[in-house]
C-alpha cells in the first residue's frame, strides 16, 4: 500500500471506498484481512440469520444492519465509524453464545461425553491415546 492518507497523494482524490483504502493505506496485508473480516462476518451472520437457534431472533436483527454496512463500504470509508465494531462484536458475540448452545445440546443428547469429545471428536489428546 501507499500509507496512510497517501492514496490522495498519488491520485489527488480520496478513496471513498473502505475496501479500495484497506489495500492502498494497508497493503495487500490489511486489504486482505479487512475483506476476510468481511467474509467471514457475512457467512457466519447468514449462518446465525437461517439455522435456528435461541440466537436465531436477535441475529436477525444484528446481521441485516452490518450487511448494511459492508454494502455502504463500497460507497463511503466505513472503518472510522466507532458503530460498525460494536455490530461486529454483535455478530460475532452471538455466533459465540450459539456455539457454547450448541455444545450445550449436544451435551445434554449424549450423556456421559465429555464436551471436549463432542465439540472435537476427531482431536487426539494424551487421555484419549492413553485409553487406546
Amino acid at each position: 500500500g501507499f500509507g496512510p492518507l497517501r492514496f490522495r497523494l498519488r491520485y489527488g482524490l480520496e478513496p471513498h471506498n473502505s475496501y479500495i483504502g484497506g489495500f492502498a493505506s494497508a497493503g495487500w496485508l490489511g486489504g486482505f484481512t479487512f475483506l476476510g473480516i468481511v467474509i467471514l462476518t457475512t457467512i457466519v451472520g447468514l449462518r446465525l440469520c437461517l439455522v435456528a437457534s435461541p440466537y436465531q431472533a436477535l441475529a436477525q436483527a444484528a446481521v441485516p444492519a452490518t450487511l448494511m454496512f459492508f454494502m455502504q463500504a463500497v460507497q463511503i470509508d466505513v472503518e472510522h465509524w466507532r458503530h460498525i465494531y460494536i455490530m461486529l462484536g454483535m455478530v460475532w458475540g452471538l455466533e459465540s453464545g450459539r456455539l457454547r448452545w450448541l455444545a450445550r445440546e449436544k451435551a445434554r443428547r449424549h450423556p456421559g461425553r465429555t464436551s471436549r469429545d463432542l465439540v472435537a471428536p476427531g482431536r487426539l489428546t494424551a487421555e484419549r491415546i492413553g485409553s487406546r
